[in-house]
């Protein structure tokens, strides 16, 4: 009863057309979701749905690496299968995902990892390259965590300080990462009277 009010939301609101994509490792599932909606005369929702027996198993890091989105959305509908195949196409996937940059890594291993059922994903966490990702994910999503607490203390400090930040300079604040540069502006914007004098 939902869906068709998403649908109508997120159209008027981004001005374009949309629809409801369903992800399920079950069939069961998948034909439930798979069914016409009937939202009144003349009016009805069809559901694109991803059934697993749609999405092809990817287990070779090379060929997840042709198609990093793919292997990640193999990872999902496979995740719950049997613990070897959800085990090599997670470890496939993750590998892949780890060659894309830190953001859609993040991203990415995090889709893979819910869609792991606990068997699987003990199995793959005592892999060695398995607790490795599990490891770095850890360790960059709390690094992630801290630089945005950073971040917007520097915000804090300039709002009560009354010192109007520009789109362009917040920009260059909210794209910083290094920890020992946001810990000099917050000390700076204690005492600066412009934003610009951050970054001398």
């Amino acid at each position: 009863f939902s869906w068709p009010a998403y649908v109508g939301s997120l159209r008027h609101r981004l001005r374009c057309p949309v629809c409801v994509l369903v992800v399920t490792q079950s069939e069961r599932v998948a034909n439930w979701a798979s069914r016409t909606i009937v939202v009144g005369p003349g009016c009805s929702l069809s559901p694109l749905v991803l059934r697993p027996s749609s999405v092809p198993v990817i287990s070779l890091a090379e060929e997840a690496r042709q198609s990093p989105e793919l292997a990640v959305l193999s990872a999902m509908a496979h995740g719950g299968g049997s613990v070897e195949t959800a085990v090599e196409v997670a470890l496939a996937a993750a590998t892949a995902a780890h060659e894309l940059g830190r953001d859609r890594f993040l991203l990415y291993f995090g889709l893979i990892r819910a869609a792991l059922s606990e068997a699987a994903r003990k199995a793959f966490q005592m892999l060695p390259q398995g607790a490795q990702f599990f490891d770095e994910s850890q360790k960059q999503s709390f690094n992630r965590g801290r630089a945005e607490s950073k971040r917007a203390a520097v915000f804090a400090v300039l709002e009560a300080r009354g010192i109007r930040v520009s789109d362009a300079l917040r920009e260059r604040i909210v794209a910083t990462d290094d920890a020992e540069t946001l810990d000099n502006w917050i000390r700076r914007a204690a005492t600066i009277t412009a934003v610009e004098a951050l970054f001398d």
